[in-house]
């Protein structure tokens, strides 16, 4: 959803689905931070690696005219809109709705039901397939909204969610405080927790809300290593007073190993974080082991020849790790099964035959792309977490020129 008369640029969709770009949809928890702290998706600005890119494909702005009526609009006043690049052929059903969030929004909610209530009357209602999806603050949005979304559509319409870098953790910073969870409860406060789901608010802390109460499936996409988890709630500069963490928030590479301990501890913390969501066949979860933030935008993260990959099914096995309560499944090329042998020695593995087969080490790799599809379309139980840094050598890292703001 934007409020803005400028047309977006998006990637070129394959023929087989419609895509739709939505931006700044959210309105609930996170966009733009009143306080200073007014950036997200640290991917887009602050990345200083060059990849290759094919001509964006440009899609213009189509505004929701009978949004005003219905007091849905901007901060300043104005329209809010969307960008629409339809399918075609077979894929004249099919829906991705994408929310990029970059601002806060009073209004979020009535935006949100403004820009449905539109895309239905153009055709969304007759969706056959349909996949809400986000990234960092819009990866947030399409967990609070994805039982919202499946209620849209009949009982036939295949409907999922796709969040990317959308698992903020409520975690204990380098200085021993909660920034992240103080921030958030800030916005919460600001927005009176009206809008966020009675399933989570009536049994829980609004602004620790449970991934676990998603009915509808979802995938979690993430990044061991977020980096704006990193610069903005983990090792942010108000924790750092005199700098220690200054070179290694910015370059992991400047690390040192006790930081990198620290890091360790963060991921995890994520691990724990999706236990209760990996339990459920219906949810799928890609955690590789990169310093990155939003790895669907670009498509040299998302489906290139050399985007970031984690071994497929084709040699996999389970951990189950006491310490998460959690059941691990791996996918491993041969140096990430050395680095996983001091685990695997306490652990419970149930795909042996694997292990001992070195012909199975040698598949092809498997991109985040080809992992959401295979979830989406139902065809393999999809729950890949890497090995834990250094093991990853696909990984497309971010390094920053300075703090993000």
């Amino acid at each position: 959803m934007e409020c803005s008369s400028s047309a977006s640029k998006s990637k070129t969709s394959p023929a087989f689905i419609k895509l739709l770009w939505v931006y700044g949809i959210v309105g609930l928890l996170l966009c733009k931070w009143v306080n200073g702290f007014n950036y997200l998706n640290a991917t887009a600005d602050h990345n200083v690696m060059s990849y290759g890119f094919s001509r964006p494909l440009m899609v213009g702005l189509t505004y929701i005219h009978g949004a005003a009526a219905k007091g849905a609009v901007c901060l300043d006043g104005t329209l809010p809109g969307y960008h629409i690049h339809r399918g075609y052929g077979s894929g004249a059903n099919s829906w991705l709705i994408m929310l990029e969030a970059a601002q806060l929004y009073f209004r979020g909610q009535r935006i949100w039901s403004a820009a449905m209530e539109d895309l239905k009357s153009k055709g969304m209602r007759h969706a056959k397939q349909a996949l809400l999806a986000g990234c960092s603050a819009g990866g947030l949005a399409t967990i609070l909204h994805c039982d919202e979304f499946r209620k849209l559509f009949p009982r036939t319409t295949r409907v999922k969610c796709l969040s990317d870098a959308g698992l903020f953790l409520d975690i204990i910073d380098i200085s021993g405080v909660r920034t992240s969870r103080n921030k958030f409860w800030g916005v919460v406060s600001l927005q009176k927790v009206q809008n966020l789901p009675r399933t989570c608010t009536k049994h829980l802390n609004p602004i620790l809300h449970s991934i676990a109460s998603v009915k509808t499936p979802l995938f979690l996409l993430n990044a061991a290593y977020d980096t704006w988890q990193i610069q903005a709630s983990l090792a942010p500069p108000s924790a750092d007073p005199h700098g220690r963490w200054h070179e290694c928030r910015n370059n992991f590479a400047h690390c040192s190993a006790s930081q990198i301990q620290f890091l360790q501890g963060f991921r995890n913390q994520m691990l724990y974080a999706v236990r209760g969501l990996s339990k459920h066949k219906k949810n799928g979860i890609f955690i590789n082991s990169c310093f990155a933030h939003c790895q669907t935008e670009r498509q040299d993260t998302w489906f290139d020849q050399n985007s970031p990959s984690i071994r497929n099914k084709a040699c996999s096995f389970q951990l189950y790790e006491p310490q998460y309560s959690i059941i691990l499944h791996y996918y491993v090329s041969g140096t990430a099964l050395f680095a996983l042998l001091p685990i695997i020695s306490s652990c419970f593995i149930t795909n042996k035959a694997c292990l001992a087969s070195s012909d199975a080490l040698m598949m092809n790799l498997q991109r985040i792309a080809e992992y959401v599809g295979d979830w989406y379309f139902d065809r393999v139980n999809v729950k890949a977490i890497d090995c834990p840094y250094p093991c990853d050598n696909t990984c497309h890292n971010l390094v920053f020129r300075g703090e993000v703001p």
